[in-house]
């Protein structure tokens, strides 16, 4: 049996996008699925047409990005996204696919998988992993795209024989605007079986109290990371609090490296803030378990896509055992999660002045903080049982 899965991202490389589809990817491929994964926007130059590492088929499509009112306006009345189903439909037709899933963002995932399901006849299942529609982005052109796009994207949902969100706050927000009482809570999560293999071997490395060594894991092509905040926060950090005794390593890559680059040479804190890049996934482990504690950001908008989300990356963190040191909108679903378990701090604030104070206070209450602990929270959010659940959950709408 067939399975189309629309995505945006997909390993490789490795991102919070991609990894969530390729865990889902190979749990349907170990009952038996013939899966066929439609990267839309591939970050690295690859064949048209190529084999995953679970035996999955990719199509690497490509589309164009379009920035002017007109051309978004066009793709969204599938003007410009038609001339890609005849291909979509040529590639896949001989797998009879049973199914079409589409994850979401990017929104473009939406309008193409509804496109398939009709053409083909076949059940559309959704993936909404962030509600990228409610997104407040700057200037003239995107609340126009913002107030066209809604109505349309909530039809699809609508109608859509399955709905699968990533937080209950997205889901509440889902059910209200749908009018449907069947959405699906899948949480992102964290490959316990693979941090609990490395974790010993890789806590031997740590050098504790010789230094404090503080990680953001994330895409740099974003942003709303506020990496450019959480630097100017450690670099007052570091110069008021125990100059020599502070790291910080960012671990991905993406379009705001050159700039992170110039900001951190200009604060002349070469020797204490490294980029990582993008690491291979033990080593991205280890770098995690070895560090004392994490950081993430977000912006101040209230905006539902903003304060319902939750960043992926916080998973990995509770899975390698770190406090965490977070910050964004009040009452956010951040913050209520940072809370609930007392995984860390949680900042309303995106000052840098803010940043750097929660860094001491984060520091001074280390010992307040029990990495086991934090690591059997993560179990809760175990990657392979969620994606089990993920797979049965496919599995009930097909046997309809």
């Amino acid at each position: 049996m067939g399975i189309i899965f629309l995505t945006g991202f997909y390993p490789p490389p490795e991102n919070a996008n991609g990894v969530r589809i390729h865990y889902f990817v190979r749990e349907l491929r170990k009952r038996g699925y013939n899966v066929t994964v439609i990267r839309l926007y591939p970050r690295i130059l690859s064949r048209p047409i190529e084999r995953g590492s679970y035996g999955e088929t990719i199509i690497n499509l490509k589309l164009k990005r379009y920035t002017g009112l007109i051309d978004r306006i066009r793709d969204l009345a599938s003007v410009v996204l038609s001339q890609h189903i005849d291909g979509i439909l040529e590639n896949i037709k001989s797998q009879r696919p049973s199914l079409v899933i589409a994850s979401v963002p990017p929104i473009e995932a939406t309008y193409l998988g509804y496109r398939v399901s009709i053409n083909l006849g076949i059940p559309l299942a959704i993936d909404v992993r962030d509600l990228i529609e409610f997104h407040r982005g700057d200037g003239f052109i995107r609340a126009i795209y913002r107030t066209y796009s809604m109505k349309k994207i909530h039809r699809i949902y609508r109608e859509a024989d399955l709905v699968v969100t990533t937080t209950e706050a997205q889901k509440a927000v889902l059910q209200s605007i749908t009018d449907r009482g069947d959405i699906v809570t899948i949480h992102n999560g964290v490959d316990i079986e693979l941090y609990t293999r490395i974790y010993d071997v890789a806590t031997q490395h740590r050098n504790i109290g010789e230094t404090y060594e503080i990680v953001f894991l994330g895409d740099l092509s974003w942003r709303y990371h506020m990496l450019e905040e959480i630097v100017e926060g450690f670099s007052l950090a570091y110069r008021r609090f125990n100059v020599g005794r502070l790291r910080l390593k960012i671990i991905g890559d993406g379009a705001l490296r050159k700039k992170l680059e110039v900001i951190i040479k200009r604060l002349r804190l070469q020797d204490n803030i490294s980029l990582k890049g993008y690491l291979d996934r033990e080593t991205l482990v280890r770098e995690l378990i070895i560090s004392d504690l994490a950081i993430t950001g977000r912006p101040m908008s209230r905006d539902l896509w903003n304060i319902t989300s939750m960043r992926s990356t916080i998973y990995e963190y509770i899975g390698a055992g770190l406090p965490i040191l977070a910050f964004g909108p009040k009452h956010s679903y951040i913050e209520k999660f940072i809370e609930h378990y007392s995984l860390g701090i949680y900042i309303a604030s995106n000052d840098p002045i803010d940043i750097c104070e929660g860094i001491q206070s984060m520091i001074h209450r280390l010992d307040e903080f029990n990495r086991d602990k934090i690591r059997s929270i993560a179990k809760i959010y175990d990657r392979n049982r969620l994606s089990r659940i993920f797979a049965d959950t496919i599995e009930s709408l097909l046997s309809k």
